[in-house]
């Protein structure tokens, strides 16, 4: 018999004595505590049962283990069985010059792994003090086999921040499933700690409220991002962070099932880290119904008439009805709202006009049938500048598109008004009925090209405008690329094309500037056109007309300057 075995069984009749020897008369007790007992005492026998089972193995240890002199108080063995607590303990002889204070245990459930409600994989970051570091935690997932690796920070005579040190694999015997929550070594920096929830793995229904501390000053007035993640769903809320703490409330919104909750900490003015993420196990429906509001709402004095509620059913379109204050200081500077509609990767933009402080007006569920999470934008004049135009959350809900049809490249949107009647009726001019989608395509190319001229002014003073739309453009008959791109998608949809409005860059390798052009469906086949490089060129600060096809399905060798970056809707 291995020693391991000789003390686990020492182990377990030292425990059965304990329970014995500190507890009341066991006439006293209660009938759950009697098998309670039970319990834990066949759990305790199972450690014993199971580690007879082991074959007991010298840990695997790397290279790196030895270069920094590292070694495992505990465990000892490669193989071997607890109840539910995992204990990892170590020494780093030399640690001097290591690139973090803090080591990697890393935590991997290897039993039907496909099938599990939540990640598979939990990360332990534990700080190395005098070169010892200690974790106990509770094995995730209950009852199964798991594989554990530490590895440890690289020192300054390595490339990359951690190296494997040691590699085990432990049997828990305990089938209760509790998720301690981690937190990464940013969080522990500064001070990030979650007094509610209590676990990594909460049940919850309508909603999880979320609260605690950061112990860093400098995140005072700063914003605390959560995305939300169910199946293909997500949602981003946020809330602000005052004298060193936060508190929100979060609907569960995409129904029965496990959702994942990434906490996301400020970096800087643009950049945000992950501080921990825990897993919400919702029971019910409820959370659908919920509409979240973000401040802007109550400064500007919202009121919502549709929806009253989350979480409702709609055909293709959906509708938002409402009113801003009028005596709200800064309610007179809305013309618009924006509105976003997402659906797994997939987001495509609105524009909702105010008119008296009032909006009534319907937006496109695009992507097929499905979830979609619905934002409510406002402009924010502050933070918006001649490239970016930049936006306040004011609210946020669910709604279910029933249509079966995915419309994404036919429909209207934003800038798109190929349901114009001024844009159908010049779309019918320049195409005939007897011409190939192909051909219809370069007539709308050529139309676009020739008869759109580039400016210069907007494009150094102005930059992209709320309004710019295919209307604004053949109106103006001037514009830059997303002007032109605008019309020309517009025309194309408006006789039935499918068509796409693509962004990305182009110009100089060292220097690209941002660009946008359209990609046509013809014939069963997508082709690319960009009417803006077709139009002619610039000399001398002047827009020069010379128009060319050699951008309507241009050849390779004519894309070298242009890297597309993806689809806007």
């Amino acid at each position: 018999m291995s020693r391991q075995t000789i003390q686990s069984l020492v182990y377990a009749l030292f425990i059965g004595l304990l329970l014995a020897a500190c507890s009341p008369d066991s006439a006293d007790k209660s009938v759950q505590e009697k098998e309670a007992d039970k319990e834990q005492l066949a759990l305790e026998a199972a450690v014993v049962s199971k580690n007879e089972e082991l074959t007991e193995k010298y840990l695997q240890r790397f290279m790196y283990a030895d270069e920094i002199d590292a070694e495992l108080v505990q465990p000892t063995s490669s193989h071997y069985a607890v109840n539910g607590t995992l204990i990892v303990e170590g020494t780093i002889g030399e640690p001097e010059g290591l690139v973090t204070d803090y080591a990697w245990i890393q935590i991997h459930f290897m039993n039907d792994r496909i099938n599990l409600p939540l990640d598979g994989v939990q990360d332990h970051y534990v700080p190395i003090e005098e070169g010892l570091f200690k974790l106990e935690t509770q094995l995730f997932h209950g009852e199964g086999e798991y594989d554990v690796y530490v590895m440890l920070p690289g020192n300054e005579a390595q490339i990359d921040d951690y190296y494997d040190a040691f590699h085990f694999t432990v049997f828990n015997v305990n089938p209760a499933a509790h998720r301690d929550i981690t937190y990464s070594p940013v969080a522990m920096k500064v001070g990030f700690k979650l007094s509610e929830p209590a676990s990594g793995l909460t049940a919850a229904s309508e909603a999880v409220a979320l609260s605690g501390t950061i112990d860093s000053v400098e995140y005072d007035g700063y914003s605390l991002l959560f995305e939300l993640r169910k199946d293909e769903h997500y949602s981003v809320h946020q809330t602000v962070i005052e004298d060193g703490a936060f508190s929100i409330d979060i609907p569960l919104w995409y129904g029965k099932g496990m959702h994942e909750l990434l906490v996301l900490l400020p970096e800087g003015d643009d950049e945000l880290l992950l501080g921990t993420v825990i897993y919400l196990d919702s029971t019910d429906e409820s959370g659908r119904k919920t509409i979240q509001t973000h401040s802007a709402f109550k400064e500007y004095g919202f009121k919502l008439a549709s929806p009253e509620l989350g979480g409702e059913s709609t055909d293709l379109t959906y509708r938002l009805t409402g009113s801003i204050d009028k005596n709200s200081p800064v309610a007179s500077e809305v013309t618009n709202l924006y509105v976003s509609a997402t659906k797994g990767d997939d987001t495509s933009m609105s524009v909702i006009p105010v008119n008296d402080f009032a909006f009534d007006d319907e937006f496109y569920l695009r992507f097929g049938p499905g979830t979609y999470t619905v934002n409510i934008l406002l402009q924010d004049y502050e933070s918006s500048n001649h490239e970016m135009i930049a936006f306040k959350d004011v609210a946020q809900f669910v709604v279910e598109n029933t249509n079966p049809d995915d419309k994404r490249d036919l429909l209207p949107s934003r800038g798109i008004q190929s349901e114009a009647p001024e844009i159908i009726a010049l779309a019918n001019q320049i195409t005939t009925d007897d011409m190939t989608e192909y051909e219809k395509a370069k007539a709308i190319y050529e139309y676009t090209a020739k008869n759109v001229s580039y400016d210069i002014d907007k494009l150094k003073y102005v930059g992209n405008e709320w309004d710019d739309s295919a209307l604004k453009t053949l109106e103006l008959k001037s514009g830059v690329c997303v002007d032109y791109a605008y019309l020309a998608a517009a025309l194309s949809r408006a006789v039935g094309l499918e068509t796409r409005y693509i962004v990305g860059t182009a110009g100089s390798a060292f220097d690209p500037e941002n660009h946008a052009w359209v990609e046509v469906k013809a014939d069963g086949k997508w082709i690319m056109m960009d009417p803006t490089w077709g139009s002619g060129y610039i000399e001398h600060n002047k827009f020069v007309p010379a128009y060319t096809e050699d951008y309507f399905n241009p050849k390779p060798d004519k894309l070298t300057k242009h890297k597309r970056e993806g689809v806007e809707y």
